[in-house]
């Protein structure tokens, strides 16, 4: 994730210049920390739905219980202030929507590449709904981070991001007519949401 950060920074010039790089980078840090002690809930669970906000409070009671051992109260404070903004997601926090949308991607790419690689998948209805899934995780923070953004130029910016992550699925081995939907449909729905 920080990875993808850094790439952002060198990538681009409005974004960074709007968005707190070094708070999204502590955000990154920490964002998972409670999954140390809960342990990680995967898409592919049968009871996903059902079992999410049980493990999201455990999630939750871990992060507090580790961060007690902070001493320095002002570090703890600040900290959790990270944590709870990061899971929070406001919809005007730019920092929460661009580590939101850095860890999706990481999650997706990984997915790609390791988990569910096109090039695996035969039936072409199980690669419509793998596609779509994918789809479906990675537009909600992408629109998110859109939305946040106040300048017009970082807009545009976060828009060609995106358009750009979602070239990568050709890379790895999906065609261009599956992709395009998806494309047209972020687009439409980033620039109609995106004029402030």
């Amino acid at each position: 994730m920080l990875l993808i950060l850094e790439d952002i920074g060198h990538q681009f010039i409005h974004i960074p210049s709007e968005v707190n790089f070094t708070t999204v980078s502590h955000m990154i840090y920490i964002h998972d920390a409670g999954e140390i002690l809960a342990g990680d809930l995967t898409h592919s669970h049968p009871n996903y739905d059902e079992v999410r906000p049980r493990v999201k409070r455990r999630e939750g009671a871990a992060f507090r219980l580790l961060s007690r051992s902070l001493e320095d109260e002002p570090t703890k404070t600040a900290v959790r202030d990270l944590y709870r903004r990061v899971h929070a997601k406001s919809p005007e926090d730019k920092e929460a929507q661009l580590t939101d949308y850095i860890d999706k991607v990481q999650a997706v790419r990984f997915g790609l590449i390791n988990v569910f690689p096109p090039s695996t998948m035969k039936n072409p209805e199980r690669r419509r709904i793998q596609l779509n899934h994918t789809m479906t995780t990675l537009f909600k923070p992408a629109n998110g981070l859109v939305n946040s953004l106040d300048s017009s130029y970082s807009r545009a910016e976060a828009i060609g991001l995106i358009k750009e992550e979602l070239r990568n699925f050709l890379v790895q081995g999906y065609k261009k007519h599956e992709i395009q939907p998806y494309l047209d449909l972020f687009l439409q729905t980033s620039v109609n949401g995106a004029s402030k």
